[in-house]
């Protein structure tokens, strides 16, 4: 299905940018430890950070498993919403929601009380994302061949299909999102860019050194800078940004997954895989000042 994989395969190791920074090659699988936070989203309406915390059941407090909100110094913690199986979460632009799939169901949470509205059935959803407006929300749906990003009214209306096999959409800007394509009628693991309707597609950076299913990307929409996490074959998944122009990819941090930014896009919030550690963290979009957020 991905035409870049066979070329992928022969040049690991390699790096995308002679002046990239962290190097990682030794491989390290998904965090094994029994809690994870990720999925980080974070509010410029209130200065919050919501975050999925998983504890698997049979652990030693399986309720802990659901949705947290954390000031960005670490304080005030505290759930607003539990739940298990959720794979994604996103504030709508005024802070007032939060849209999250939860046991393969589509739910908005409000804020601050954690009121829950659940808006489909049980499905394959994954990944939801507010538009700019906060009147639709778009997300992935995987079933079979049925793949593809879809788009519905914030109330669960006027549900549609825009990009087939799209995936891992980012809506930065109200008449266009981002995301990965997995169309072979396109450059298969390449970032793309498509008006709403799924119309006018443009692509913005292609690299077949990348595994093409590992590229999981977010945009600043003031700064226009792209953030993602990705896997060269061969190493661990990494924190990457692209520069000049979209067209370098340069690493900013090795065992690091589903990054996004701050409201002011100088800082990327994280997870981290070194050694199972399975906690957020924060960094510069220069690569400086590191520091761990859960704990």
């Amino acid at each position: 299905m991905f035409k870049g994989k066979l070329i992928t395969l022969m040049i690991a190791m390699l790096c995308v940018n002679p002046a990239c920074g962290e190097k990682s090659t030794d491989p390290e699988p998904f965090p094994r430890t029994l809690i994870l936070d990720y999925g980080a989203v974070w509010s410029g309406a209130h200065d919050l950070i919501a975050y999925i915390h998983e504890h698997i059941p049979g652990s030693d407090d399986p309720d802990s498993a659901g949705i947290y909100i954390i000031r960005p110094d670490g304080a005030g913690k505290r759930m607003i919403y539990q739940g298990i199986f959720i794979f994604g979460i996103d504030w709508s632009d005024d802070g007032q929601m939060i849209i999250a799939n939860s046991n393969y169901m589509l739910v908005k949470i409000s804020y601050p009380d954690g009121a829950a509205d659940t808006l489909t059935g049980s499905g394959q959803y994954y990944g939801p994302v507010w538009s700019p407006d906060g009147e639709q929300i778009a997300y992935n749906r995987r079933i079979g061949d049925d793949r593809g990003i879809r788009v519905m009214g914030e109330s669960g209306n006027n549900d549609r299909l825009v990009i087939a096999y799209g995936d891992f959409v980012n809506w930065p800007y109200a008449d266009s999102i981002l995301y990965l394509n997995a169309d072979t009628a396109y450059t298969v693991g390449s970032l793309y860019i498509a008006v709403t309707s799924g119309a006018y597609r443009r692509e913005i950076f292609m690299d077949d050194i990348f595994i093409p299913t590992e590229l999981v990307s977010r945009m600043h929409a003031v700064t226009r800078r792209i953030v993602f996490h990705a896997q060269l074959p061969g190493e661990t998944r990494s924190l990457w940004k692209l520069e000049n122009g979209f067209e370098n990819a340069v690493r900013i941090k090795a065992f690091a997954i589903y990054p996004n930014f701050s409201p002011d896009g100088e800082e990327i919030i994280y997870t981290d895989t070194h050694e199972d550690n399975g906690r957020l963290w924060i960094i510069n979009w220069d690569g400086s000042a590191l520091r761990q957020l859960t704990h």
